[in-house]
């Protein structure tokens, strides 16, 4: 029975794939300094997915968001330098149109994924984020970071 739930939801994920439309918009942001010192905090409420490369060459990371439904809200990407840091913003998915979901990252290889809720009255605070590292017995390679639950206002 195990396996078969694994089928299934191995079809599900690979029918949403499939479905994905948006091109990702390409963002370049590395100084945290910038969310620190800017005007998003208070009253506005935004989440940084940020991204940190452990290696010695780039890194691409391509994010999907998708609102409390599974539609996709909209796309982004950003190239991470090596032994650098990049971070991407939930309003980037949106346009800065509000929504609340999550959001899928392929990753061209393994990074850290870290995210953090900005604004409203929490000012900072860290948000879930998991890094799924394939196993050599995978028939999936593909490194996906997950957020799952961001949100934007």
């Amino acid at each position: 029975m195990l396996r078969f739930a694994h089928l299934l939801a191995a079809a599900l994920v690979a029918s949403a794939a499939s479905a994905q439309t948006s091109t990702p918009v390409p963002v370049d942001r590395g100084d945290l300094a910038e969310i620190l010192d800017s005007p998003i905090l208070p009253p506005a409420l935004d989440t940084a997915l940020v991204f940190s490369n452990p290696h010695a060459f780039p890194v691409k990371a391509v994010c999907r968001g998708h609102d409390a439904n599974g539609s996709e809200v909209g796309a982004a990407e950003t190239a991470v330098p090596a032994r650098g840091l990049r971070y991407v913003l939930a309003s980037d998915f949106s346009n800065g149109t509000p929504f609340l979901g999550s959001v899928n990252c392929v990753l061209g290889a393994a990074m850290n994924a870290s995210g953090f809720l900005l604004g409203g009255a929490a000012g900072v605070t860290d948000v879930p984020a998991h890094v799924r590292i394939p196993l050599r017995k995978d028939r999936d390679l593909t490194i996906v970071a997950r957020f799952p639950v961001v949100a934007t206002r």
